[in-house]
């Protein structure tokens, strides 16, 4: 387990064990605006409901989910009509933040480019992005985080 990913779960860890119970409705933040997901802590899983993501109707469409009491975020790309990844959005270069574009993930800092799976394509990056498995499921997407 990369560096990154055990400081993203326990961060989430941490954020349970403040009393958050299992299925219960977290807020994050998709496109600049509110928003709610599922998280089930005894299966590591986030829920996400389509219907409130309209940017995920679209191949390409994105969101990226801020996880409440954190400073981590996961970036939910629709990359087919049934198929979806999600990464972190942490350059495994030097940390900086990646953006998408042009259907890439882009490092601002040092130029590490990296496909929608997260799969490194250019460095100076050594490490492919974070990703998470997904299972889509009709009107809602699966992410699991361990």
């Amino acid at each position: 387990m990369t560096d990154t990913r055990r400081k993203f779960l326990r961060r989430v860890g941490a954020l349970l064990s403040g009393g958050v119970a299992a299925g219960v409705f977290l807020e994050g933040c998709a496109s600049g605006g509110p928003t709610v997901y599922r998280y089930d802590p005894a299966g590591n899983i986030i829920d996400l409901f389509l219907s409130w993501y309209p940017e995920l109707y679209k191949t390409g469409g994105a969101v990226e989910l801020h996880l409440t009491g954190t400073e981590s975020s996961i970036v939910v790309v629709r990359v087919a009509i049934d198929r979806f990844t999600a990464v972190s959005p942490v350059c495994q270069h030097q940390g900086c933040k990646v953006a998408l574009k042009e259907n890439l993930f882009k490092c601002p800092c040092h130029g590490s480019r990296y496909g929608l799976d997260g799969a490194l394509i250019a460095g100076p990056a050594e490490k492919p992005l974070v990703s998470y498995r997904t299972e889509f499921r009709e009107t809602s997407l699966r992410i699991f985080l361990s």
